[in-house]
């Protein structure tokens, strides 16, 4: 492809995803009902967090590590992250414990968690809505006949319907969480950890796993039977001005990942850093890396890894879940993954 369609592509892109923007737009506030009287942007990282791991108002995106066309590789800290599901008010009040960066100094609270966990669900239920719209738009602008259309929309289908359900559940989890106190103590803390250095990425996400770390199944992500529970884990990497907080913790119900924890709780600081790092980049693509990082690093295993979770679940073959996939998806392999979390890549 020539740099002048490059251009023209990209360019139809980016009016498809303003248009997206704006129709997603919600006229009344999902926490408070409140019709919203003007627009509020949202980040799924807290602002400050980005922030500190900045260099001119600029980050990295996993695109650099897996190389999608025509996705950004840099976006500006205004850019990064962003939904629309709120009115102000709710964004300055609901979030307020967990993006103080004082309160890291005192603990993590069940209140920290909740609001985390509700912050997680909007901008999840947000993404999987501007993605369907985007593939619908895409198909309409990028096809050229009906017959060409009706194929397109064919191969697409059931992952519009998964993705529909999911948003269903999403929803579904928000608005008890919404209507239950926020001091309860739902979660269970796999991690939690200060390190006294800034690692190079922040990220605030809930990841599905395939397998522990000895092969074995926690989720089958590829069963489209809606009586299969898919189980989280949230993980939050928050680099502050001189440390980073780490955070990992489920649903207290969530009971497949009992094993995984056994065997997590076994290992060292270092081991546990480099599960955790190797879990954000197989199964993520929702971290935003540090532009001050070496370049060299999008060279790293990093970048085989970040691709091959892509392509196995876009193109997986006739038993996906197989025993071969999930020893290939077992979090042992961590080990051949550049460890960003150690101190050997903290920003100076």
């Amino acid at each position: 492809m020539d740099r002048n369609e490059t251009i023209r592509i990209k360019k139809i892109l980016s009016e498809m995803q303003k248009d997206i923007f704006a129709k997603t737009t919600p006229k009344v506030c999902v926490i408070c009902k409140k019709e919203i009287s003007s627009t509020c942007i949202s980040h799924s990282i807290p602002k400050f967090i980005l922030k500190n791991i900045s260099s001119n108002g600029n980050l990295y995106t996993s695109n650099n590590f897996i190389d999608i066309p025509f996705i950004e590789k840099t976006k500006g800290i205004k850019k990064a992250g962003i939904f629309r599901r709120i009115c102000r008010d709710c964004d300055n009040t609901i979030f307020k414990a967990y993006e103080t960066p004082e309160n890291y100094q005192k603990g993590i609270d069940n209140i920290m968690l909740y609001q985390i966990a509700i912050k997680i669900l909007l901008n999840n239920i947000y993404t999987r809505e501007t993605s369907v719209r985007l593939i619908l738009d895409g198909i309409k602008t990028f096809t050229s006949n009906v017959i060409d259309r009706n194929l397109a929309l064919r191969n697409v289908q059931s992952h519009i319907n998964a993705e529909i359900m999911t948003i269903a559940e999403e929803n579904k989890r928000l608005n008890m969480l919404l209507n239950s106190s926020p001091n309860a103590t739902r979660y269970n803390i796999i991690f939690n950890e200060k390190l006294p250095y800034v690692v190079p990425y922040a990220i605030q996400d809930e990841i599905v796993l395939v397998s522990d770390m000895r092969g074995r199944a926690i989720n089958n992500i590829f069963s489209t039977d809606i009586k299969t529970s898919m189980q989280s884990i949230k993980i939050c990497i928050f680099p502050l001005e001189a440390e980073t907080f780490i955070i990992v913790f489920r649903d207290k119900k969530s009971t497949k990942y009992n094993s995984f924890e056994r065997q997590f709780s076994k290992l060292s600081l270092n081991d546990k850093l480099g599960i955790i790092n190797y879990i954000v980049f197989l199964y993520s693509e929702k971290q935003f890396l540090s532009n001050k990082i070496n370049d060299k690093i999008f060279e790293s295993n990093i970048r085989k890894y970040s691709k091959t979770i892509q392509q196995k679940v876009c193109y997986n073959d006739e038993d996906p879940y197989s025993k071969e996939f999930r020893l290939e998806y077992k979090l042992d392999n961590f080990r051949q993954c550049e460890n960003l979390l150690l101190e050997q890549y903290a920003l100076s």
